[in-house]
């Protein structure tokens, strides 16, 4: 681990590139799948350390029956509302075993954010509860070509507000499997003389 660390802090004070995030996690809300889709915008420290900004929201259509006070009729009524669970959050990433075809990192969210129920037919909302989310995971990822290789995602969520039933639902396994694009290898490929490529250095493979 002490090898891991001095690796990164060598690469922090490297000049960094642009990371970009963009992808999903599954997990389960009340025993429905929970998708939540992410995207982010930060630095990239010499392959090896990634910084930045992420919105992380949910995607899949998540219900559940709600007491509400009707104006029309004039009393409470019932109905299915939509549960809306957004946040922001501050990623980290360290890669702290990589081969020509296997790499392995920890990828940790940390960020706030708000959820609620609400339906719009019927023009109304529950409270809107403030929480902190805490995201470690770990991420392997295999190579297939120099530029392309598929990947999984495996960690746990944590959520902490008062609402207890939505923390306590979404306290949970996340995992994600998907393709990784190296988008600076595969540009060394389509466009080998270009001065602006050939200033990313010698190719990783």
């Amino acid at each position: 681990m002490a090898q891991v660390f001095d690796s990164a802090r060598i690469a922090l004070n490297k000049d960094p590139g642009l990371d970009i995030v963009f992808g999903s996690r599954f997990s389960f809300f009340a025993n429905q799948p929970a998708v939540i889709q992410s995207f982010g915008l930060g630095l990239n420290y010499d392959k090896k350390v990634s910084l930045g900004l992420s919105f992380n929201w949910l995607t899949n259509n998540i219900q559940d029956e709600r007491i509400y006070f009707n104006k029309n009729l004039g009393r409470n009524d019932t109905s299915e509302f939509k549960l809306y669970f957004r946040y922001l959050s501050l990623y980290a990433s360290l890669i702290y075993h990589k081969t020509k075809r296997w790499k392995f990192k920890i990828p940790i969210n940390l960020g706030v954010g708000r959820d609620f129920y609400k339906n719009t037919e019927a023009n109304s909302r529950t409270k809107k509860f403030t929480f902190l989310i805490y995201e470690p995971a770990v991420h392997v990822q295999y190579k297939i070509i120099r530029w392309f290789g598929v990947g999984a995602n495996i960690g746990f969520r944590f959520i902490f507000q008062k609402e207890k039933f939505i923390s306590n639902q979404f306290n949970s396994p996340t995992y994600a499997v998907g393709i990784n694009i190296s988008w600076d290898e595969l540009a060394k490929d389509l466009f080998p003389n270009n001065k602006y490529v050939k200033k990313l250095g010698p190719k990783a493979w």
